[in-house]
């Protein structure tokens, strides 16, 4: 008599209550997966955010670093005066801002960059690494008081630049970003 007792007390779990514990488990495996992954994006849309700042700053820095070097400040505002309105600015042992024409471009005109060595680049090379990242530097000089307006854009979207309007202006859910900087004179 005493053994079904023991038998009674030992008995296993039901196959309800298994179903029951597996989707309860299921859940919240399922649920961290979900989080998991959405931080992970998250990352990455944070990372693109603080690379296109970054590069913005730097457009901005190599067109002071052209406007110090500059032999005059009327040079400065004669090579900028002239189609002001878009250039492609690249870091190397000599510092060089391109203006966007034909005649002033050595080849096509690209605004997208390249990583070659831990730098963003225009120019493409053998070991360069094509980023979704393009950067536009429009600058424009008051007549009057040779002050220069910077405006560097930045987008990573991987194709173009977005179409812009008052309404609708550069932004993050575009991926673009722009930055506006005043050089006084």
């Amino acid at each position: 008599m005493k053994k079904d007792i023991n038998k009674k007390n030992k008995r296993g779990f039901s196959l309800i209550e298994v179903l029951i514990a597996l989707f309860i488990l299921s859940f919240g495996v399922s649920a961290v997966f979900v989080l998991m992954s959405s931080s992970i994006k998250d990352a990455q849309t944070s990372k693109n955010q603080t690379i296109a700042a970054q590069l913005a700053q730097e457009g901005i820095e190599l067109v002071k670093n052209f406007k110090d070097n500059a032999a005059t400040p009327a040079t400065f505002s004669t090579e900028l005066a002239i189609g002001g309105v878009d250039f492609r600015a690249d870091y190397s042992s000599t510092y060089v801002l391109f203006k966007q024409s034909p005649t002033s471009f050595p080849g096509p005109v690209n605004k997208k960059l390249y990583l070659d060595s831990g730098f963003y680049t225009h120019t493409a090379s053998s070991t360069s690494t094509d980023t979704k990242f393009l950067r536009k530097i429009a600058v424009s000089v008051d007549a009057v008081s040779k002050n220069a307006t910077i405006t560097v854009t930045i987008s990573w979207n991987g194709t173009d630049f977005p179409a812009e309007t008052a309404a609708d202006p550069c932004n993050i859910t575009k991926k673009c970003l722009k930055i506006v900087s005043i050089l006084t004179n």
